[in-house]
């Protein structure tokens, strides 16, 4: 079960965001992805494997699609809101490289 409440006020703004140009890109892709499918899609991601937020904002329009319609849209189980086929978010807080 998707525990939703582990989403903060901060972090749903910053999904809503996030979620607005996956749904906005993929109508420029014709790939139907409405806005509340997007939302519901990052903050399960977010909850199952934290995301550097800010940094998946500021991702250029390729690396944004990879993640999202490459990574999280096929590979987050909707039920379960686990990740399959092995996947990992490029954009996952651990994975980011020590400073």
């Amino acid at each position: 079960m998707i525990q939703w409440e582990k989403v903060n006020k901060e972090d749903t703004r910053r999904i809503h965001g996030l979620a607005k140009r996956a749904a906005e890109m993929g109508e420029r892709e014709v790939i139907r992805y409405p806005l509340l499918d997007a939302h519901m899609d990052i903050a399960a991601c977010h909850i199952a494997v934290p995301l550097d937020l800010e940094a998946l904002a500021a991702a250029n329009d390729d690396d944004f699609f990879q993640e999202i319609f490459g990574g999280i849209r096929r590979h987050l189980n909707r039920h379960t809101g686990e990740l399959e086929n092995s996947f990992t978010p490029c954009f996952a807080l651990s994975s980011k490289p020590a400073s």
